[in-house]
């Protein structure tokens, strides 16, 4: 830890075990006294499976140990954020505790107790939560087929989620009216700053900062839908080529890895296949300029 004015680093803690730098995150309680964090018992990407969050009290000294949080034992959550009136935690989790399934934020007691599943009705894979400035709830941004959502999610009551049309979100912060900041991305146009204001259902964009990007003539783009062969609903995103009548076709590479190989040959038999929602059956005819 160095202060705030500077000067020399002081360790807080030391041990044989870890602090993760990916899926990881460090929170300091209002009161200033300790820190929520990400730690992992042994050193390697390889054991991020084997990790847990902790309670590290600061004046303590560098001998201190710190204190897995009580309530979810066994879960592997690996993110927490602490809400600004120190009161609760919002985690997220995987499904289970099993790390292959998709993760879900959960509410637990800065004291320790017993956790509360705030996203199963969603059924989205949340990797993050940002606390309302009153404490009340969380907002998070996630994906959602092609597109992105954002979720307004009480402490007490049901999820609202907010609609921001075909904008893929990335980032989120609060400001103290409630209004939502977030990056976000469109099909021609790389990241910019918009804004989602309270009771709007439309975000604002803030920022030009990619103008000439999105004043070129790309591809147009198209997201899909489609059934793997064993049932799973699937999504993805097609960009279509833009050519001049006359000009040459290059011909598809072929690609000795296997599985590349087999996602391509899945897409295009549905891309082929009649059904497929947002997306005419594939055609030999292309988008000529």
């Amino acid at each position: 830890m160095v202060g705030a004015e500077g000067g020399e680093a002081r360790p807080l803690a030391r041990g044989s075990w870890s602090i993760p730098t990916l899926f990881a995150t460090t929170a300091w309680s209002p009161d200033g006294t300790s820190i929520l964090f990400t730690k992992q018992n042994v050193a390697g990407t390889r054991e991020w499976e084997n990790r847990e969050l902790a309670r590290l009290d600061v004046a303590a000294g560098p001998t201190a140990l710190p204190t897995p949080l009580a309530g979810i034992e066994g879960r592997r959550c690996g993110a927490g954020w602490i809400s600004p009136d120190g009161r609760h935690l919002a985690l997220t989790c995987p499904v289970d505790g099993h790390v292959k399934n998709q993760t879900e934020l959960v509410l637990l007691p800065s004291a320790g107790g017993t956790p509360r599943r705030l996203t199963s009705s969603i059924d989205r894979n949340f990797s993050y939560a940002i606390w309302r400035p009153d404490s009340k709830g969380v907002v998070a941004g996630v994906a959602d087929g092609t597109a992105s959502a954002l979720w307004e999610i009480p402490v007490e009551g049901a999820p609202i989620r907010r609609d921001v049309g075909r904008i893929g979100v990335a980032d989120v912060s609060l400001t103290p009216d409630g209004t939502i900041i977030f990056i976000g991305s469109e099909a021609n146009r790389p990241s910019e700053l918009y804004a989602l204001r309270p009771g709007s259902n439309t975000p604002e964009r803030l920022t030009n900062f990619h103008d000439a990007i999105a004043a070129l003539t790309l591809g147009k783009v198209e997201a899909f839908r489609w059934t793997s062969d064993d049932g799973l609903p699937l999504d993805g995103i097609l960009t279509l080529p833009q050519l001049r009548r006359g000009a040459q076709v290059p011909a598809p590479p072929q690609y000795p890895w296997r599985p590349l190989g087999f996602v391509a040959r899945d897409l295009l038999h549905a891309l082929a296949a009649p059904g497929v929602e947002g997306l005419p059956r594939l055609r030999a005819e292309l988008p000529w300029e």
